[in-house]
C-alpha cells in the first residue's frame, strides 16, 4: 500500500499515514482514538454526517496536498465504517464478547491432583552413582 500511495506524492503520504494511524489504533484497541470511539459508540448516521464534513475540508482552497490525502483517507474510512455499522449493528468486538469459562477457572473440587512420576535414569552409571573419566 505504501508503494502505491507514495507515487501520489504528498497526497499519497497523507493518505497512507491516515490508514496507518487507524490500523495502529484498532490493533491496540486505543479507546481514546477517534476511530475506536466512533467504532464503539457512534451511530451510523452520525458517522455518515462526518463523511460530508471531511469531504468539504479535503477540497477547501487553502489546504495542502498532504492534508488533502489525509482527509480523503478519513472520508473513505468513515464511509466504510458507517456502511459496516449499518449492515452489522450488533457486531461485538473481541474484547466485548462473553468470556468462555476456562479449565483453570474450575473449582478446586473438580481438579484431581496426581503424584508426580520419578524421572527415568538414562545411564546405568547414574543409577550406581559412579562416574568414569
Amino acid at each position: 500500500m505504501k508503494t502505491k500511495t507514495s507515487a501520489l506524492g504528498d497526497a499519497g503520504r497523507g493518505y497512507f499515514d491516515a490508514l496507518r494511524g487507524v490500523y495502529a489504533a484498532s490493533k491496540e484497541r486505543d479507546r481514546s482514538s477517534f476511530f475506536v470511539k466512533l467504532y464503539r459508540k457512534a451511530d451510523p448516521k452520525d458517522i455518515a454526517a462526518l463523511v460530508g464534513q471531511f469531504r468539504r475540508e479535503a477540497y477547501r482552497p487553502t489546504i495542502d496536498e498532504y492534508e488533502r490525502g489525509f482527509l480523503i483517507a478519513w472520508e473513505t474510512i468513515l464511509k466504510s465504517l458507517s456502511e459496516l455499522k449499518e449492515k452489522y449493528p450488533e457486531y461485538p468486538l473481541n474484547d466485548e464478547q462473553p468470556a468462555v469459562k476456562a479449565k483453570a477457572e474450575e473449582s478446586e473440587s473438580d481438579v484431581e491432583v496426581k503424584p508426580r512420576k520419578k524421572a527415568k535414569a538414562h545411564h546405568a552409571s547414574q543409577k550406581t552413582g559412579t562416574y568414569s573419566t
